[in-house]
């Protein structure tokens, strides 16, 4: 009967159980990528960041001019950028009123004249409730105006006519660069030899609002035989319409 010795087999098995192990093999491929998580939850709001620099003064405006009562406007003087005042607000009322009016008659004397471009002359205003400055023919429209419409009428006449004479008056404007022709308005205040006055009449409503420093004059002249001025049949009259 034999006698196994267990405990040495056992140990050899053990060193043969370590010589059958192989060196280590190349890693094998990458596998496929797995699919993205669920996002993760919001973080907390970071901390504000400093203020910034304060920027650059900016530079001074002309601002309003000093003065003005109370119910007072500030109104445009001329063109010029902040050339303003102030003036008493036109009254108001509902749609278009009269606010303001002017008359002057005339103290011209001798023949009216026969050439072109011939100021009529008119004496200083009788009304003048808008105070509109006048000097040599010419009407300056003040700011107290501005944005208000004129309505010009005029009757220009005359006598001592002895053959047919045509009477011509012409409307003219001043926004700033000369006067150009606005109406033009002839004749006939004679119409035969035997007639030896008449008068002529015309009343225009200017469109454009009136802008301060806006000019008007009358230019008149006759074309035929001679005519007279009469100072009773003549006159200029200015009304000035808010809308």
């Amino acid at each position: 009967m034999s006698i196994y010795n267990y405990r040495e087999i056992w140990r050899r098995q053990a060193e043969e159980d370590q010589d059958v192990t192989g060196t280590q093999g190349q890693p094998g491929p990458a596998g496929p990528a797995g699919e993205t998580g669920p996002a993760g939850p919001t973080g907390p709001a970071g901390p504000a960041g400093a203020d910034g620099a304060d920027g650059a003064d900016g530079t001074g405006a002309p601002g309003v001019v000093a003065g003005g009562t109370a119910g007072q406007v500030l109104a445009k003087i001329d063109s010029t950028d902040f050339n303003t005042e102030w003036v008493d607000a036109a009254s108001g009322g509902g749609g278009s009123s009269t606010t303001e009016l002017l008359v002057a008659g005339t103290s011209a004397t001798g023949l009216l004249p026969t050439s072109f471009n011939q100021i009529m002359v008119w004496d200083s205003p009788s009304l003048n409730t808008a105070s509109v400055p006048y000097s040599g023919g010419e009407f300056t429209i003040p700011a107290g105006l501005a944005g208000m419409h004129a309505e010009i009428s005029v009757q220009i006449g005359g006598d001592g006519a002895t053959s047919p004479v045509q009477l011509d008056m012409i409307v003219k404007k001043d926004t700033g660069s000369g006067y150009s022709d606005i109406l033009q308005h002839y004749n006939y205040v004679a119409h035969n030899t035997t007639q030896s006055h008449g008068t002529s009449s015309m009343t225009f409503l200017d469109p454009v609002a009136l802008v301060a420093g806006d000019k008007f004059r009358i230019d008149v002249r006759r074309d035929g035989g001679p005519l007279n001025y009469v100072a009773t049949q003549c006159q200029i009259s200015m009304r000035f319409h808010s809308v």
